[in-house]
């Protein structure tokens, strides 16, 4: 998102998906696509599988986020204080990431990123992190939740999920693959999808 243009368009979940797929068809990029969401975009494939069904071919997902998480893990929306939007134009974020970098690069094991990948990165994250519809979008994260809440993936459409098990575990025993499994559930109209999860741990890989 942060390679985008800054667009003019409320941050909903149907302009932004219709971003998307203007984006594909002046690419002159053919589906059915497979989309590959990660986090809060994972609303987003909720709500193209559900609408546009014939333009999408399976869902893979990297730690995404679908409608139903927040109430799963009790947790309330993320939101974003309106003055962030000035931290990439008044310098602010340049500053940060010169004082230190840590908050700004993906946490990963030494080696993962290479040194060009993670000059990248910080250079984006000068340029326009946190602007002004990565504001905007953090704080729609529920009305776009309560918009897809309802929606499925077909039941004939292939769903596959990596999720990292330690990054959201409560007391209760919740787990994400869980959440990512009981969602696809409460979400499916016409029986069962083609649901997979691959748990990443320390360890083997974990199938569900």
């Amino acid at each position: 998102m942060e390679w985008s243009d800054l667009a003019e368009t409320d941050r909903t979940v149907e302009n932004i998906v219709r971003e998307m797929r203007a984006a594909l068809s002046k690419a002159d990029i053919q589906g059915p696509y497979i989309l590959m969401p990660h986090s809060v975009s994972g609303i987003y494939s909720m709500y193209y599988a559900d609408q546009y069904p014939e333009e999408v071919k399976a869902v893979i997902g990297i730690d995404p986020t679908l409608p139903g998480a927040l109430d799963y893990f009790n947790e309330s929306p993320p939101s974003m204080p309106g003055f962030l939007k000035y931290v990439a134009p008044s310098g602010i974020g340049r500053l940060a990431l010169m004082i230190d970098s840590r908050n700004f690069l993906p946490e990963a094991g030494e080696g993962t990123y290479s040194k060009e990948n993670l000059d990248q990165t910080k250079a984006i994250s000068a340029w326009k992190g946190y602007n002004r519809n990565v504001v905007a979008e953090a704080n729609a994260i529920k009305k776009n939740i309560d918009q897809t809440k309802d929606m499925a993936f077909p039941a004939d459409m292939p769903v596959l999920f990596f999720t990292k098990e330690q990054a959201r575990r409560l007391l209760m025993g919740r787990t994400m693959s869980h959440s990512l499994k009981r969602s696809s559930r409460l979400n499916q109209r016409a029986g069962w999808c083609r649901w997979t999860a691959i748990t990443i741990s320390t360890g083997p890989v974990q199938w569900k």
